[in-house]
């Protein structure tokens, strides 16, 4: 009697060992002890996989397929039987915090990668915010996701909702059809900013911060950078300015930087630009556009009116959507002239800020 005792606590002991409890964040997929899981849907197979770029680390795994819908995604859910057990507890946003931040690897670059939190017992209660991958293909970056700042077309943040699930989804608003089946992987899903996040600029663009990523990306023969301000005078006497060059290419070279939140139009639908322009004249066309879909702009034009000095530049944006995600910023000076790379086409320009309309020089706080 006493060895059959012996053996039936050996085994209960085993097995409550082996009892699993239910995830919460941050979400590692390495705690043998916790019970992962993900769901997919819309073309999407998840899975956790040891990692492939480093054997002692385990992660989420999201292939989608050639036939997956732009929508197609994967919950980070765990399946006890047919019900999907989320996370244990509400994630911790409060009045003043409500960014999460995830680790992503992806097989291409500048894609929208989405990401949505919502009551698991009630999926109309749910906020959704994107962050662009921009880092080289086949790398780790780890994303900011702020829902203070809700993607388009959908629900602001609800303080009184209870938030204890999340959903991915990769390139969004692509199908599988047009990208072709891509597998993408990520990790250390969490609460709060992150030290180690690829952070992007926002609005106003100032080009002053150290840790800030200003990288444009040109196109057409424009080519833009940020520099140390050679015109330190007038209105304009901040250290560091953006310089763009427009050479030999098309009549619409110019050069873009991505943001790390839509911008919101709400309540400010100004743009003023500090321009340092090299003739009376010369054009600068500045477009918002959406990462997630080319389709999505808007576009305003002003002219310089002084030559080598600063001046600030006015764009009306009073007709922009304001239920439009736009995360981009586009800089093309003389639409419609080729450039040849001179002193000629060569601009500085700085202080990118959005006011309310007929307002003066104060943005909006963020």
């Amino acid at each position: 009697m006493k060895k059959f005792y012996f053996l039936l606590s050996m085994l209960l002991s085993s097995f409550f060992s082996m009892a699993q409890t239910q995830m919460d964040v941050p979400v590692t997929f390495d705690i043998a002890t916790v019970n992962y899981g993900l769901v997919g849907f819309g073309g999407v197979d998840p899975s956790v996989i040891v990692d492939p770029t480093l054997a002692s680390n385990k992660v989420g795994r999201v292939i989608k397929s050639n036939t997956a819908e732009l929508w197609a995604g994967a919950s980070i859910s765990a399946l006890a039987g047919t019900v999907q057990t989320s996370f244990a507890n509400a994630i911790p946003f409060t009045a003043t915090e409500r960014r999460m931040n995830v680790r992503v690897w992806s097989p291409h670059t500048n894609i929208q990668v989405r990401l949505k939190v919502e009551d698991k017992n009630d999926p109309t209660r749910s906020c959704e915010t994107e962050a662009t991958f921009n880092a080289p293909a086949n790398t780790w970056q780890t994303l900011q996701f702020n829902f203070n700042n809700q993607a388009g077309g959908t629900a602001a943040f609800n303080p009184t909702f209870t938030y204890n699930k999340a959903s991915l989804f990769f390139n969004f608003g692509v199908t599988g059809a047009v990208a072709g089946e891509r597998t993408y992987y990520f990790d250390d899903v969490n609460f709060g900013p992150s030290s180690t996040a690829s952070l992007l600029p926002i609005l106003p663009l100032d080009f002053e911060s150290a840790t800030l990523n200003y990288t444009f990306t040109d196109f057409g023969g424009g080519a833009s950078v940020k520099i140390a301000n050679p015109q330190v005078n007038g209105i304009n006497t901040t250290a560091n300015v953006a310089r763009m060059i427009k050479g030999a290419g098309e009549v619409y070279g110019g050069s873009f930087i991505t943001l790390a939140n839509p911008i919101n139009f709400t309540v400010n639908k100004t743009f003023k630009v500090k321009v340092y322009s090299p003739r009376v004249g010369a054009k600068l066309l500045l477009k918002v556009e959406s990462s997630a879909n080319g389709a999505l702009n808007f576009e305003r034009e002003a002219t310089s009116t002084v030559a080598n000095a600063w001046e600030d530049l006015t764009f009306d944006y009073t007709a922009v959507s304001t239920t439009s995600s736009f995360d981009k910023l586009v800089f093309i000076f003389d639409l419609g002239t080729a450039g040849n790379g001179t002193a000629n086409f060569t601009w500085l320009f700085d202080d990118v800020r959005l006011i309310a309309s007929g307002g003066g020089g104060l943005t909006q706080m963020n």
